[in-house]
């Protein structure tokens, strides 16, 4: 069995794409960890990559090659952008 450390901001469905090249492989990654696919988590942490029947080769294999890692849970800014415009709105 593989495992993987969790880095800043990444989130059970970057781990699953970046280790299975398939976001449908979280909730296997999630249960074989005893997490729940929306849970934070922690940098450092050490998670047990299982296989999964959702598994795309050509994916990880980019992700290996480009020696690249997906970290996209950090929306905050994005979130602070968005509720800090002031919109108009249709009545």
């Amino acid at each position: 069995m593989k495992s993987t450390n969790v880095l800043h901001n990444q989130n059970m469905f970057d781990i699953a794409v970046e280790k299975q090249g398939d976001v449908r492989s979280a909730f296997d990654l999630a249960m074989s960890n005893c997490l729940s696919v929306t849970d934070t988590l922690v940098s450092g942490l050490n998670l047990a990559v299982t296989d999964s029947e959702y598994k795309n080769i050509d994916i990880t294999d980019y992700y290996y090659r480009r020696n690249q890692q997906v970290a996209t849970d950090n929306l905050s800014n994005v979130n602070q952008y968005i509720f800090s415009q002031t919109l108009p709105f249709i009545l």
